[in-house]
């Protein structure tokens, strides 16, 4: 852990607290990437069946992926510290 140390007040040129995080940001991003990747994956999966029916949801794929993408975008997201200016 870091020690403490006085400074001037003259020598600051500004103080800065945490304000939040990235995790919206990170959930959007994650989301987007997940569903594309998911109607991709999906389509990839109907693309090997030659039987009528025995394809899959391709927006099921996409939604569940966007879902999983999401969670890991916040999950990452929220370990970014936004900082800013001290009331």
């Amino acid at each position: 852990m870091e020690e403490a140390r006085e400074i001037a007040v003259s020598e600051m040129e500004a103080i800065e607290v945490r304000i939040g995080s990235r995790a919206r940001h990170g959930a959007v991003v994650g989301g987007s990437i997940g569903a594309g990747l998911g109607a991709l994956a999906g389509s990839a999966l109907n693309s090997l069946c030659d039987a009528p029916g025995c394809g899959v949801s391709v927006l099921l794929f996409a939604f569940l992926g966007g879902l999983q993408g999401a969670f890991w975008g916040l999950l990452f997201g929220s370990q970014a510290v936004v900082w800013g200016p001290a009331p």
